[in-house]
């Protein structure tokens, strides 16, 4: 197994002030063959599902509209 480590960056939270996040930089090649640079990309290891900002999926799926539509939803405990 290959183990990796992630450097923490401070982070303002509006909720709990200063808080420590994973983030990394990625490269990714977008649907028309480009790479595209990604700063400040959240690892969350245990999601069982990730998301981008649509800007984003626009760049790295031809047409985001043929994927499958999910309702997400978060709240406060």
């Amino acid at each position: 197994m290959h183990k990796k480590s992630f450097d923490y960056k401070k982070c303002d939270s509006g909720i709990f002030g200063k808080v420590k996040r994973p983030l990394i930089s990625i490269d990714v090649k977008s649907h028309d063959g480009e790479w595209i640079h990604l700063r400040d990309v959240l690892v969350d290891t245990g999601a069982d599902i990730s998301i981008l900002p649509r800007d984003i999926g626009e760049i790295l799926v031809e047409d985001i509209t043929k994927g499958k539509t999910i309702e997400l939803r978060g709240g406060m405990v």
